[in-house]
């Protein structure tokens, strides 16, 4: 599976609610993965990353949850070592 970041349109506080909610529905039995999400406090605009087989899975999602993605890339994950 690979990572998407998808970034929403920005929009109000309780939107974000109902449109988070909305993709997760969708998601549903689909084998795609909402692996975090996050929300830029300033914009109310919301960012996640999804675990999908491609990007035309999580077009199709969004597209299902009746969201209108602004920005989706495909992305590789780094993380620091811990010592």
């Amino acid at each position: 599976m690979a990572k998407y970041i998808i970034v929403l349109k920005p929009m109000t506080a309780d939107a974000v609610k109902t449109a988070c909610a909305a993709v997760i529905t969708a998601s549903t039995g689909t084998g795609i993965a909402l692996d975090w999400a996050y929300v830029d406090r300033k914009s109310n605009q919301p960012i996640c990353c999804w675990d999908a087989p491609d990007r035309k899975s999580v077009e199709e999602l969004f597209r299902r949850a009746g969201q209108q993605i602004e920005n989706l890339r495909e992305v590789e994950l780094y993380k620091a070592p811990r010592g």
